[in-house]
């Protein structure tokens, strides 16, 4: 299915990869205004006020800096990963459709819409990536009782 002259799974990697940088950008942001606030905390007359609030500040930053830093990480696989070629059996960046959902076995993003589909988006090493990889078409397996049967692979 070509939309824009793209595939399906190019669109989808492509939606995955601007999400995470997207989600590094919020959090360099968030980092510089956590730096912000802590540059711009003034001695009080209050004492620990002051103190307080840098550490605050400081404590926000480092958040910010973990998850910039897990993103990156993220957002490093999946470009590892790239677009590959369809093959028989589900693999690390196979599209995937069952009778119980619609999967791309990538990076554990959660769910995301594209094209009126609710893209369940999966690392490999998630229960049901596990499950599914070296699955043939019209495999089936059951995950947490449900019954899948692979209807296409891409």
């Amino acid at each position: 299915m070509l939309k824009n002259g793209m595939t399906l799974k190019e669109r989808l990697y492509q939606y995955c990869h601007q999400l995470l940088t997207e989600r590094v950008i919020d959090a360099q942001n968030g980092m510089l205004a956590a730096q912000k606030d802590s540059n711009s905390e003034t001695k009080s007359s209050a004492g620990n006020k002051y103190e307080t609030g840098r550490a605050m500040a400081q404590l926000e930053k480092e958040r910010h800096a973990r998850r910039r830093s897990e993103t990156l990480d993220t957002l490093y696989v999946l470009e590892g990963i790239g677009i590959v070629e369809a093959e028989e059996e589900v693999a690390l960046g196979s599209l995937v459709q069952t009778t119980q959902g619609f999967y791309f076995i990538s990076v554990g993003l959660g769910c995301l819409e594209l094209d009126s589909i609710s893209w369940n988006i999966v690392s490999a090493e998630s229960p049901i990536g596990t499950e599914m990889l070296g699955l043939e078409l019209d495999d089936e397996f059951v995950f947490r009782g449900r019954e899948h049967t692979i209807l296409s692979i891409d």
